[in-house]
């Protein structure tokens, strides 16, 4: 049996070898195959990724920022263009002779828009992938968000490495806490 040992080893080694390179022959024949739309989809979103169709529009950062201020100069034109009046209501228009009660007085001088309180003002921001906390705290200082970027850094430093990637929405003047918490929340 020694005389034949390195025969059986030059034999075993090839069929190990052999055997590796027709596994590796049916993974590569694997790969080839096309996914379908439905691995593609759980395959991305088990990477963290979304799937988008081509016939979908996508905007850059600077096209949905152009987009979201052209919506709210159109949507202010709006609240401008629709404001009361000061015409006299139907009622005394179609009677010339009545005179005005105080109670009437009082109604028409309160109008309703007056009386309303202002809504808060949203505001976005689109976190990129690799911005920093100082990114960040300064623009949401341009913003108008937080009134000292510096003072954020400060207090909300231990969310700097919990960014998540997209749009985060502020309502009015919101507080660190809600702040810190928008900023690290998982976005669509």
């Amino acid at each position: 049996m020694r005389k034949y040992r390195s025969w059986l080893m030059g034999l075993g080694i090839g069929l190990m070898i052999g055997a590796s390179m027709l596994q590796l022959i049916l993974a590569a024949q694997d790969q080839t195959k096309p996914l379908t739309r439905e691995q593609l989809e759980k395959q991305a979103e088990a990477a963290g990724y979304v799937i988008y169709s081509a016939e979908e529009s996508m905007y850059t950062e600077d096209e949905l920022q152009a987009k979201i201020e052209e919506a709210l100069l159109q949507a202010q034109e709006k609240a401008n263009n629709a404001e009361p009046s000061s015409a006299p209501s139907d009622k005394q228009a179609a009677e010339p002779g009545a005179e005005a009660s105080p109670e009437s007085d009082a109604s028409a001088s309160a109008s309703p828009g007056a009386t309303e309180p202002d809504e808060p003002k949203a505001t976005t921001l689109y976190v990129k992938y690799g911005m920093t906390l100082t990114e960040v705290a300064a623009k949401l200082e341009q913003l108008g968000v937080v009134d000292d970027g510096d003072d954020f850094l400060d207090k909300c430093w231990s969310i700097a490495k919990d960014l998540k990637v997209g749009t985060s929405v502020f309502t009015g003047k919101p507080t660190y806490r809600q702040i810190m918490t928008e900023l690290t929340r998982l976005k669509p």
